[in-house]
């Protein structure tokens, strides 16, 4: 305190109100700073769409000629743009794309073998982007061990908790990366057997973050937290070295200002002192003694002693 009354009456009014203005609107600005840094941060190193779960609806062509059956391969459409105008896919992050099948576990599912599912992604113009394939079958339990699960789950099968189904998961790509200039928009995948019986499939998109996507994607307000905090302590720390330099060349200047006013002010004194001593003692005036007033004597001492001296010098001439 007692150095802030000392800087405070080192400054006039006008510029402490000045410097009192600029200090508030630099700590505005570094606030702000920091917050908006802290936002932006995320829309700078996150995918528009980090993740994308739906459910695939197979389509297929039925025949005609006997009223019934499937004559077409069964094929699910997925649009890769969201309802608000935002891609799928973010050029430069890798994703992953995995579909989960639900095989029920039936007669025809058990003597289809091995079967091919393919996935391919399409672009503005429809032109095939890229195209992935993957083989698999329906994995077959001995008859003892669906004996067994069937006793075991009895209850669940008899309340409906529970089916026998088999789930199958393809992993299509686990490294996918977008193209800049001719961007996904549509993605079909196609089940190429027609005797497969599927009770649901999904299809999941995952975006593939590094160490420092993963902290602002899964702990968003510590993430933004920490870079506020981060980016204040920075800025305010120019800051603080700013005002700690102005605020020295400043008081710096205030005190050669004194110490230069306080010569001045010695050396007119000096003068004036020098100005005394040099006045020489012949042009002292001469005041006739007062004698009518007892006890006092207006003849300066000096110029006394000195008539004092000349009567003697008279005397001794004289004799």
């Amino acid at each position: 305190m007692k150095l802030l009354r000392w800087l405070v009456t080192l400054a006039p009014v006008e510029g402490t109100v000045k410097n009192v203005c600029l200090l508030a609107s630099n700590v505005v600005f570094v606030v702000g700073s920091a917050l908006i840094f802290a936002l932006l941060v995320r829309h700078w190193w996150l995918p528009t769409v980090s993740s994308l779960h739906t459910q695939l609806n197979f389509l297929f062509d039925t025949c005609q000629q006997d009223l019934g059956g499937i004559c077409s391969f069964p094929t699910a459409n997925i649009s890769l743009v969201t309802a608000y105008g935002e891609r799928v896919f973010t050029p430069g992050t890798a994703y992953s794309i995995v579909v989960d099948l639900t095989l029920v576990d039936c007669l025809e599912n058990k003597h289809v073998g091995l079967f091919l599912t393919t996935l391919r992604l399409f672009g503005d113009r429809g032109n095939q982007l890229v195209a992935f394939a993957r083989s698999s079958m329906f994995r077959h339990r001995a008859g003892i061990f669906q004996t067994l699960r069937r006793f075991v789950f009895l209850p669940f099968y008899l309340i409906g908790w529970t089916n026998e189904v088999e789930p199958l998961r393809l992993e299509f790509a686990s490294q996918y990366y977008e193209k800049p200039g001719d961007p996904a928009v549509t993605l079909l995948v196609e089940l190429q057997n027609k005797v497969l019986v599927v009770e649901s499939a999904e299809l999941s998109i995952e975006a593939q973050f590094g160490f420092v996507q993963s902290f602002l994607h899964y702990w968003p307000l510590t993430s933004a937290f920490f870079l506020f905090i981060t980016v204040l302590a920075c800025l305010g720390g120019v800051s603080m070295l700013y005002w700690t330099q102005k605020s020295a060349v400043y008081v710096f200047h205030r005190l050669e200002e004194r110490a230069s006013v306080r010569k001045v002010r010695r050396e007119e004194a000096a003068a004036v002192e020098r100005g005394r001593n040099e006045l020489v003692k012949e042009e002292l005036p001469e005041c006739p003694s007062v004698s009518s007033i007892p006890g006092w004597d207006v003849t300066p001492n000096e110029i006394r002693r000195r008539h004092a001296g000349k009567d003697r010098r008279k005397g001794e001439r004289s004799t």
